[in-house]
């Protein structure tokens, strides 16, 4: 339907009288443009879930992202957040906009990469399939194809080697600590 259109918006309120919740993606000014922004809509519609992704924040700016996958967890992040408003409109009765967007999305997975940087100026490099601050863990080659491997304690480590039949490199100074696993990886 064309919300620019009298027809089209007429169309899209009568469906919306029946709605619990609201999903767009329109870029920020558009919905205010169309007049179907959650201000506007929660007067006449008062339980309506109103659930927005944008891609830089409500009032943001663009910013290139190198990677489409904060396209998959903002909606991810959208549908974790319409089910807790409708236990929220359970309890009051009252609708509420849900919103995020690509950015907060991206912004919230680095995960510890991001602290590493943020605590101690490490800035993270490659490391393939090798997880950056741990070893043995990745992936593989072994005789008949790939294997993942998580060693990461020391515990784990030891039995690993023990499994392998080469208990010797559990008890080798390169391999003692994490560190030094990660050091000599």
């Amino acid at each position: 339907m064309n919300l620019e259109r009298e027809t089209g918006f007429v169309l899209f309120l009568e469906l919306l009288a029946s709605a619990d919740i609201l999903v767009e993606n329109f870029r920020a000014e558009v919905k205010y443009r169309l007049k179907i922004d959650f201000e506007r809509l929660r007067h006449s519609h008062p339980r309506l879930i109103f659930a927005s992704i944008s891609g830089f924040v409500q009032d943001g700016p663009p910013i290139r992202v190198a990677i489409a996958i904060s396209d998959t967890f903002s909606g991810m992040f959208l549908g974790q957040g319409i089910p807790l408003a409708l236990i929220e409109r359970a309890k009051t009765g009252k609708g509420q906009w849900v919103h995020t967007s690509l950015l907060e999305a991206m912004l919230s997975k680095p995960d510890f990469q991001a602290a590493r940087y943020t605590m101690s100026g490490n800035l993270p490099g490659r490391v393939g399939n090798d997880h950056a601050t741990f070893s043995p863990m990745g992936v593989f080659k072994a005789a008949d194809g790939l294997v993942d491997i998580a060693a990461t304690t020391t515990k784990m480590f030891r039995a690993f080697c023990e499994v392998l039949s080469q208990p010797q490199l559990a008890k080798a100074p390169r391999f003692e600590t994490g560190p030094d696993r990660l050091a000599h990886r």
